[in-house]
């Protein structure tokens, strides 16, 4: 084991700006590379990814993830330091799989940092569960109740993910807690109010390409609507082809009770996270300010809005083809192989598909 190497391990949390921060690691890594760091981007058959998540290592489950058992030898198996980018690492809720993860890694590397941004619950849930609408299979679309207001219901099992006194906890206890690097993903707290900026910071690595921040966030119409297709399992062709006429403005947002009461179930683990790392003067980790949302719900459609919403789906509707491009192939192959055996039948068919491929 080479005294010197050094592994930086960036776990989320999600919606904590892990895409800018993984770009942004992307188009530094000629510039990392100089600074005697080696960006992990690799697939598990050796070749590399265009992205430097690590998306293919983690399985990701609402139940808890798991980490494929060869990661350790394929992160150490790279010359030098090493840094890497992935918030699957917060779908892992089980002690073993990190103590085993940081029984491999240690075989490699003397050094090892575990970087993570925590957001407040309320805010962190709206906008992972809003996440977890645009797609049927994202893990946070089967990890939160379903439903199409801004909060999900709460569940028990949201202390998996939510309690991080408990989550990031098993981090610090199988690594040790002088490891652990936890930021609040708060702009008044960032460095420049900016979370790459903070991340190169916190990590002690100079930053070449700056990167626009990505903004994933969906306006009111389209997130109610994609929770609403999510729980239909509409097929993602139709859900590309009607989010384009989906209104994307304005928020929706839960009454500041409900904000409130949904935090409430994790304000004490917060203090005891708190009290074990020291991370903020504020009792309670986080700021108790709830102004940022209205005293009345506003996640609730009216009739004005739900009738446009209607209006644009029909829309979308219209223009959906009736077959996709290759149902039409298919017919079409299907009309030549008859043109032999019933040439009456083939005609019919091959005008089926030309009306078909010209909807």
């Amino acid at each position: 084991m080479n005294s010197e190497r050094k592994l930086v391990i960036h776990i989320g949390n999600h919606k904590t700006g892990t895409t800018s921060i993984q770009r942004t690691l992307f188009e530094n890594r000629a510039h990392l590379r100089k600074q005697g760091f080696e960006l992990f981007r690799h697939h598990p058959d050796g070749s590399l990814r265009k992205k430097s998540n690590l998306h293919p290592w983690i399985k990701r489950s609402r139940n808890g993830g798991a980490i494929r058992a060869d990661l350790p030898g394929a992160i150490g198996g790279l010359p030098g330091n090493v840094i890497l980018s992935s918030e699957s690492f917060s779908w892992i809720f089980n002690e073993d799989e990190i103590r085993k993860f940081q029984a491999g890694v240690a075989e490699y590397f003397e050094k090892i940092y575990i970087v993570c941004y925590l957001r407040r619950q309320d805010q962190h849930a709206i906008s992972h569960y809003q996440q977890g609408s645009q797609k049927v299979d994202f893990p946070a679309a089967k990890f939160y109740a379903w439903g199409n207001t801004a909060l999900p219901p709460f569940r028990d099992h949201y202390y998996d993910y939510l309690d991080y006194y408990r989550r990031i906890g098993i981090w610090a206890d199988a690594f040790g807690e002088s490891s652990l690097k936890i930021r609040l993903f708060e702009r008044t707290l960032l460095r420049n109010g900016d979370a790459v900026d903070d991340f190169f910071d916190t990590v002690g690595l100079d930053l070449r390409t700056k990167l626009e921040n990505q903004n994933e966030s969906l306006g009111f119409e389209r997130t109610k609507i994609n929770h609403l297709m999510n729980h239909k399992q509409v097929k993602e062709s139709i859900r590309r082809r009607l989010d384009k006429y989906l209104d994307n403005s304005g928020k929706s947002l839960p009454a500041r009770e409900e904000a409130q009461a949904f935090y409430s179930h994790f304000r004490q683990s917060n203090k005891l996270l708190n009290q074990r790392f020291a991370i903020s003067e504020r009792e309670y980790l986080f700021s108790d300010d709830f102004n940022m949302y209205p005293e009345a719900p506003a996640d609730r459609w009216t009739e004005d809005s739900a009738n446009q919403a209607i209006l644009h789906l029909l829309a979308g509707i219209m223009k959906v083809p009736l077959a996709s491009r290759e149902e039409v192939v298919l017919l079409q192959d299907c009309a030549r192989e008859l043109d032999s055996v019933a040439p009456g039948k083939s005609r019919r068919l091959a005008k089926l598909a030309d009306r078909l491929k010209a909807t």
